[in-house]
This record gives structure tokens, sequence and C-alpha cells, in this order.
């Protein structure tokens, strides 16, 4: 294995589950409604399509292997680069920017982070 990439594809799962968690819980608790209905908006259509996407993912947490690992990936980074963009593109400060310019740093990072290559199975003829 790469050693810069040390986060396996299961592990990339759990962490996809507990991302679309936050997405959609935190925007609730801190109210960004109040602050900006679009990040609001933005963050939950995020985690709903994130959930989506990796329940149909070619890994070992998703319901159908439908979408190959190397598209989810990329899926990922277009998120990472709307999250890292959205709060220059519309205006958004305080909290709610801090929240974007995290997710879309740390969703980079997994990416970056992540062992993309198949896992090789082994056949035991025993």
């Amino acid at each position: 294995m790469n050693n810069m990439r040390f986060i396996s594809r299961f592990t990339h799962g759990m962490v996809d589950y507990a991302g679309a968690l936050v997405l959609l819980t935190v925007p609730l608790i801190a109210n960004f409604q109040a602050a900006s209905p679009l990040a609001y908006w933005l963050s939950m259509g995020a985690g709903f399509l994130l959930l989506t996407y990796s329940l149909l993912t070619d890994y070992a947490l998703s319901l159908k292997k439908l979408i190959p690992f190397q598209l989810h990936l990329a899926l990922d980074t277009l998120a990472s680069m709307m999250f890292l963009a959205a709060p220059f593109l519309f205006g958004f400060t305080g909290l709610v920017r801090l929240f974007f310019l995290a997710n879309g740093f740390l969703v980079l990072l997994a990416v970056l982070l992540t062992d993309y290559r198949p896992v090789r199975r082994s056949v035991s003829l025993n």
C-alpha cells in the first residue's frame, strides 16, 4: 500500500456516512437557516447526495455496488471544490463559512489519503 494512501475503502465508507450525518445535522443544530437559507440547503443537498452515492458505491458498506470507487472519489473531489468555493461565491460568513471550508478541506484530505486501488482477494483452493 502506498504510504501516503493509508485510508482503506472500508474506512472511507465509514467516513462517508459520518460526513453525511454531519452535513445533515449541523445545519439544523446551528440554525444555518437563520444565517443563510442557501447554506442550509446546500449542506442538506450535499448530505443527501453523499448518502445516496455512498449507498450505491462499490465498497463494503453499500447496499448496491453500482458506482465504481474511483467515480465515487471523483464525486468527493467535486463536492470538496464546491464546499471550498461556496463561502466566496455566496458570501458565507462566520460559522457557516468555517463549516464549508472545513468540510471542503477534510473531504479533499480524505480523497488524497484513500487507497483507491482495487482490493485483491485471495482464493483458497482448500
